[in-house]
């Protein structure tokens, strides 16, 4: 009675353990086929959660590249006006050429001042003198016959008029460490001329860009057309010519 009770008893703990050695290799070996997946431990969604986020892709800005972060916004910058014309007199003096195809060469300087009682209206008056001499094919002509021709030598310029800026602009080029400020403008005088001693009625029209170097000094480039009623010899006649001129100055 007593060995069947023993043999019973090595028995029931030899299938003890051929139990647990056969779970614990079914639990090295994985998961069967056909099991239910294993549900993720607590707090585990929360650090799936924050890997995706840190792997989502940066945002895309407006040029249509990815930005890896915010761009910092651009800060606008306008120069200011350098100088306003109304109450302000420019006071200025040059060179200038008038070229009157009469068989002399005229070159000349000029001074002139413009009040500017408004800011787009002026009143000016300036005064040109000419070192006029013959051109080559006058010399030709008075070494050949003994003769000059007709025309008379230029000599001073006086005139009174309006002077109209169109505008106030600015524009910025490479190379340079301020904008460049300037007035395109017109132009419109009348007076008298004096050449070789003869008097007589002139007028010039014309436009002009005025470039301000700093807020107190100015560069001013002029072209303009003259008409002029001279008197010769066979009578007066009517002359047209062309008249540039570069000039600098300041306003006060």
């Amino acid at each position: 009675m007593i060995r069947e009770r023993t043999v019973l008893l090595v028995a029931v703990s030899l299938h003890a353990t051929a139990a647990h050695i056969l779970h614990a290799s079914a639990a090295l070996a994985g998961p069967a086929v056909g099991d239910p997946p294993a549900l993720p431990r607590r707090g585990a969604n929360k650090s799936v959660a924050s890997d995706a986020d840190s792997a989502a892709p940066p945002a895309v800005g407006p040029s249509g590249l990815r930005e890896p972060a915010p761009r910092p916004a651009a800060e606008l910058r306008v120069q200011n006006r350098y100088a306003r014309n109304t109450g302000t007199l420019q006071v200025f003096g040059g060179v200038d050429y008038l070229e009157r195809r009469d068989f002399y060469i005229s070159p000349g300087v000029r001074l002139g001042a413009t009040y500017f009682p408004w800011e787009s209206l002026g009143l000016e008056m300036q005064i040109s003198h000419y070192f006029s001499q013959l051109n080559q094919a006058g010399v030709e002509v008075e070494q050949m016959s003994g003769v000059i021709p007709d025309s008379r030598a230029p000599t001073w310029l006086v005139l009174v008029g309006g002077r109209y800026s169109a505008g106030y602009g600015k524009m910025m080029i490479g190379g340079f460490f301020h904008a460049i400020h300037f007035q395109p403008q017109a132009f419109l005088q009348v007076g008298m001329h004096v050449h070789d001693g003869s008097f007589g009625p002139s007028g010039l029209a014309g436009i002009g860009l005025l470039v301000h170097a700093t807020p107190r000094w100015f560069f001013r480039l002029d072209g303009g057309m003259t008409a002029e009623i001279e008197r010769r010899v066979t009578g007066d006649a009517t002359v047209l010519g062309f008249l540039p001129s570069l000039v600098t100055g300041g306003f006060f």
